[in-house]
């Protein structure tokens, strides 16, 4: 696995598109996509933009992918605005879903008697 795969492992993980990250660090997503190796500037601005991604393992693939000064994740870091509105909203849905199913099985239950079955004797 090469650099620029690995960034795309992390973009994945994250949750991030390509055209996002590559405005944030100041490179058009042609350049992104298109290039073979990723410059030193680009480097730079990845860390300062990104600084949980640990550039060890960006470049050498040694370590492990998200790190923080504490060894501590800092979840205000790995979750940016943009990402947290999209699991807020995949949260509401599924509520939204999981309370429509439970109205559903109440509306059996009480057409059913309770969803009890009265067992048949000989």
């Amino acid at each position: 696995m090469n650099t620029k795969s690995r960034l795309k492992e992390f973009l994945k993980n994250q949750g991030i598109s390509g055209r996002t990250f590559s405005e944030k660090i100041g490179a058009s997503e042609n350049y992104f996509n298109n290039s073979k190796t990723l410059g030193s500037e680009y480097l730079e601005k990845i860390h300062e933009v990104y600084p949980v991604l640990n550039m060890d393992w960006v470049i050498t693939g040694r370590g492990e992918m998200l790190v923080a000064a504490d060894g501590q994740l800092n979840w205000d870091n790995v979750f940016d605005a943009e990402k947290t509105g999209v699991w807020q909203s995949k949260v509401t849905l599924l509520e939204n879903e999981l309370a429509l199913k439970n109205e559903l099985l109440e509306l059996y239950r009480a057409q059913t008697g309770g969803g009890k079955q009265k067992s048949k004797t000989a």
